[in-house]
């Protein structure tokens, strides 16, 4: 097999040959050494041609190409005024670009206000036509009763299935901007007696004309609970145009979803409200449809399968039976809303059987409740004075000026704590009742902050209340017969946390001897006041020094005794500090 040099040169084992030169001596030496050996004479050998010597060029060096230097050429000049166009012709199109970019985002920005105009407008007419609709029922339901025979005046006629529980709505008040003046007849404070229908039975809306008597009678004065089906007859709209507002404590009424929530698991589970809760029940033990619903109180509905079955009985049971509570809004019995509230009922209901297992949570649950109904016993209090203050306010002009408005707010009332209202409950018990004996005595906690003149304020209002026969009947009764006494005044709530003033006070409300204990407490007094303390920029200062006086701690607490020492007559049924 034919071999190259290159394989010749990899290959160890391929020996190389002697070079030319070297062969044609060593031949003639062989050659010297055969003719002594023989003894022939010597002859000159013959002479061999000269070879010039040319190098070998190997198949390696032939191999590897060396590379061909190129000949480089000077640069070509740059001409500068075709650099500035090229430059200049960029920039043009980078604006042409960015100026398209920002015209298809102007266009896309305007159709979506097109189209969010178009749903205003939509809503805005859909709106029209309801309350076009309702008048045209509004207007039918008025001639219809217009033209019912009359046959006395004492007759009550059967009530018919549409009745008229709203004013006409004032085309002026819709606005797209803000939907909630659309219907003024919802105003907070506003009364809906005159408006809306009852569906107690108690009072109605239409008036009585000669020889035609109203539908429901203004004059039937049946109990709540025994008229439900006379109301639900009486009422073609939706319960959620009615006033969702029991009448008097002995409403029993069911108008929230949570009560029907309520009433219906313990239909199911065979109990009554004050009934106590059913045994737990075993987690996988069976249980019969036909058979009371029962929970397993120790776990929740996602980490028991019975308790998640239950729920799902429940709240189908629920749906089905909803006509039970024609007071509730159909709208509430919706799957998302009631999944919600069952979920809420489950937790009460197991904390209530913890507490009704265990003595030391019920105890707990005990102190709850009753710290809750001191708080809101106390802001009943509150609410109360407020309100009768801010009456004695309309009646007296001198003031009625926007610079006494930060005084009437609920934070600026002072407390009235009874003795029987500690959230301790450790009062001595009777030995008949085992109760323990309630309190003839209310103590008046003034708040620290507040000044001689806000006091003093408060002390004229009342007074103008007093003398005043038709605000003086308004005062709340729940404490007649209680003496008052004062109290020290209140620096801290009952976390221990300092009380400040609430925001909307003017600087003549706060007194100057709680601004220097304050300032031994918070450093940054200062700063912590300059967002609460608002003056109304009509605020006459020497007008509040000429009709309230000045502000004197000294003065402030003689008031205070000359205020309770004397007696516990009407004058002091809403004490102020």
């Amino acid at each position: 097999m034919p071999t190259s040099e290159l394989s010749d040169a990899l290959n160890p084992n391929v020996v190389r040959p002697r070079n030319y030169d070297d062969v044609l001596v060593y031949q003639d030496r062989q050659a010297h050494s055969n003719f002594h050996h023989l003894n022939l004479p010597y002859a000159q050998p013959p002479q061999q041609p000269q070879y010039e010597y040319v190098p070998h060029r190997s198949e390696l060096e032939l191999a590897v190409v060396e590379p061909a230097l190129s000949q480089s050429q000077p640069p070509a000049p740059v001409d500068h005024t075709w650099e500035v166009i090229r430059i200049l012709a960029n920039l043009r199109e980078f604006e042409q670009a960015e100026q398209t970019r920002r015209s298809t985002w102007e266009r896309e920005q305007r159709d979506i206000q097109a189209r969010i105009q178009g749903e205003y407008e939509r809503r805005f007419r859909t709106m029209q036509e309801e309350i076009d609709n309702l008048k045209e029922r509004i207007r039918r339901f008025e001639s219809a009763t217009a033209a019912v025979p009359a046959t006395s005046q004492n007759t009550v006629s059967e009530p018919p299935r549409e009745l008229t529980p709203f004013q006409d709505l004032s085309q002026e008040h819709l606005s797209l901007s803000n939907q909630d003046s659309s219907f003024p007849l919802f105003v907070q404070g506003s009364s809906m007696e005159s408006t809306s229908y009852q569906g107690n039975g108690v009072s109605d809306s239409i008036s009585t004309t000669d020889g035609v008597q109203t539908p429901c009678s203004r004059k039937r004065t049946t109990s709540p609970s025994s008229d439900e089906d006379e109301s639900s007859e009486c009422d073609e709209f939706p319960s959620a145009s009615r006033p969702t507002k029991r009448i008097n404590g002995h409403d029993t009424r069911c108008l929230t979803v949570q009560h029907a929530m309520r009433l219906h698991l313990n239909r199911l589970m065979s109990t009554g409200e004050d009934d106590p809760l059913p045994a737990n029940h075993i987690e996988g033990a069976p249980l019969a449809d036909n058979e009371p619903v029962r929970f397993v109180w120790g776990r929740t509905i996602r980490q028991s399968q019975h308790n998640a079955r239950m729920k799902i009985r429940v709240i189908g049971d629920l749906m089905e039976n909803k006509g039970l509570y024609k007071h509730v809004p159909n709208d509430d019995f919706t799957m998302d809303n009631l999944d919600i509230v069952f979920d809420q009922t489950f937790s009460t209901l197991r904390s209530r059987y913890k507490a009704q297992n265990d003595a030391n949570v019920a105890q707990k649950r005990k102190k709850k409740d009753i710290n809750k109904m001191i708080k809101i016993r106390r802001a009943n209090r509150k609410r109360a004075k407020l309100e009768f203050r801010t009456a004695c306010r309309a009646k007296n002009e001198t003031y009625s000026q926007p610079t006494f408005d930060g005084a009437f707010q609920l934070e600026c009332m002072s407390s009235e704590e009874s003795e029987d209202g500690t959230a301790s409950g450790d009062q001595p018990q009777t030995r008949l009742t085992g109760r323990a004996p309630k309190s003839s005595v209310i103590h008046v906690r003034g708040l620290g902050w507040r000044s001689s003149r806000l006091v003093q304020l408060f002390h004229i209002l009342d007074e103008v209340g007093q003398n005043d026969p038709a605000l003086s009947s308004t005062l709340p009764r729940g404490d007649k017969g209680k003496h008052k006494m004062t109290g020290a005044a209140k620096d801290t709530n009952r976390a221990g946390a300092f009380v400040f003033p609430p925001k909307g006070v003017s600087s003549w409300m706060i007194s100057r001897g709680w601004l220097g204990r304050a300032n031994l407490v918070h450093r940054d007094l200062g700063n912590l006041l300059t967002g609460l303390i608002v003056d109304h920029p009509e605020f006459d200062f020497r007008l509040v020094t000429a009709l309230l006086g000045h502000d004197n701690e000294t003065e402030e607490s003689r008031y205070h005794m000359q205020q309770y020492n004397t007696s516990s007559s009407l004058q002091y049924a809403l004490a102020r500090p």
